[in-house]
């Protein structure tokens, strides 16, 4: 089970939006630098992916808005970062594949945020990752079940 959301104080709220504002000034360079950066490392993760990379670029970049958008409150994300979890489950990503995302999605923002970007705003992206990363997990490893409430698409 993962901890609770990471409450955040006002001045990391405020990195990751100013740093992802950035991002979105170039949303398919940023998304397809992501994937250059998490094949590069991992070459083997390049057959979990079927389709066009320009959609799941698109998918990676909503998703991310929406984390962005309810950072003041992330708890109403649960329902659908676990089914998110459940779903990458049925992809075949792995444990492992956590720590891989982590470092290309820092790669990513460091590289897109420009002057944005700062070892605070590092440290506060990892805290949300982690904290997304340790829902999805649960979720694919059973230990969330799924809720009845409505969620957000993801």
């Amino acid at each position: 089970m993962p901890d609770s959301a990471p409450s955040l104080t006002p001045e990391e709220t405020h990195l990751i939006r100013t740093s992802f504002d950035a991002v979105l000034r170039r949303p398919v360079e940023a998304a397809a630098q992501f994937y250059e950066a998490l094949f590069s490392e991992a070459p083997g993760v390049r057959g979990l992916f079927h389709g066009d990379m320009r959609t799941q670029g698109q998918k990676l970049i909503a998703t991310l808005s929406l984390l962005v958008s309810r950072l003041d409150d992330l708890p109403s994300l649960e329902p659908a970062l676990a089914e998110l979890g459940r779903r990458h489950r049925n992809y075949r990503v792995d444990r492992d594949h956590y720590s891989l995302v982590r470092r290309a999605l820092l790669r990513m923002l460091s590289v897109n945020s420009g002057p944005e970007w700062s070892p605070a705003a590092e440290c506060a992206w990892g805290r949300i990752y982690d904290h997304v990363a340790a829902t999805m997990m649960a979720a694919a490893d059973g230990q969330l079940v799924p809720s009845t409430s409505a969620s957000a698409p993801v």
